[in-house]
């Protein structure tokens, strides 16, 4: 029902869209009230968001494929802003079918967009699919490389937090990538400063700079003998470098640390 004039527009925040069926008999009515109204540039926001709804349930070729028609629009009423946010929610989601060339294609365009407009929101849900992007490419790469990935990924979502708090987009952008870091990796900052497991929050080290050594030690020895102890002695010596103790205290602190 379309009370008064038929260009009535609503913004379709991902919070209400959440409610479409996974049955897809909503969204099929939705398509039939998009066909009355007759409204590109409602037709394509809509589309995008109906899309985003999609790529958050997994069904990612049903989110491609209602990107791709929201783009397609989109590009159409010339709407640079919605083209650029789509573009590079469909490039996080290429991402997780392995599409990365392609994927890459879509971040390309979208920064062109994105910062044409100059709208921070829309900059930051851009940088969290990018590193949505980057976290899904690292998965055939080594473990550091992975780790690395991880590390700048918390990183962004640390730099978004504010603009998460009133942007519907920043937030979608935020839990797909976290929904794409590896649940399993511990993530480790430069030096031990800060970790984060399971994609959980940060936490910091940087005030607790003996457990920062010791956490760098043992990531390092992780990276260069995956399975191999690190030594008590070792570990004091990262711990508490330039320290002379007994060794029963050594490995004592070593052990309560």
């Amino acid at each position: 029902h379309l009370p008064g004039d038929r260009h009535v527009r609503f913004q379709p925040r991902l919070d209400v869209a959440l409610l479409v069926d996974p049955g897809g008999k909503v969204l099929h009515l939705f398509e039939e009230f998009l066909a009355q109204v007759a409204d590109r540039p409602f037709e394509g926001q809509l589309l995008g968001y109906l899309g985003a709804v999609q790529h958050e349930r997994g069904q990612i070729d049903v989110a491609a494929d209602a990107y791709a028609r929201a783009i397609a629009i989109l590009r159409e009423v010339r709407d640079v802003r919605l083209e650029g946010l789509f573009l590079a929610a469909r490039a996080s989601a290429l991402a997780l079918k392995g599409a990365i060339g392609h994927a890459r294609n879509d971040l390309a365009v979208a920064s062109r967009r994105l910062e044409e407009v100059g709208d921070p929101t829309l900059l930051a849900a851009l940088a969290l699919h990018r590193a949505a992007v980057l976290v899904a490419e690292a998965r055939s790469s080594s473990a550091e490389a992975q780790a690395s990935a991880s590390r700048a990924a918390l990183a962004v979502l640390e730099g978004t937090t504010t603009l998460a708090g009133s942007s519907d987009d920043v937030r979608f952008a935020a839990r797909m990538l976290r929904r794409a870091l590896p649940k399993e990796a511990l993530v480790v900052g430069e030096g031990g400063a800060w970790f984060s497991a399971e994609g959980g929050d940060r936490v910091d080290l940087r005030t607790r700079t003996t457990l920062a050594r010791l956490l760098d030690a043992l990531v390092r020895a992780r990276l260069a003998e995956a399975g191999v102890p690190v030594p008590w002695d070792a570990l004091l010596a990262a711990g508490w470098p330039g320290e002379r103790v007994q060794p029963a205290a050594a490995q004592n602190r070593v052990r309560v640390a």
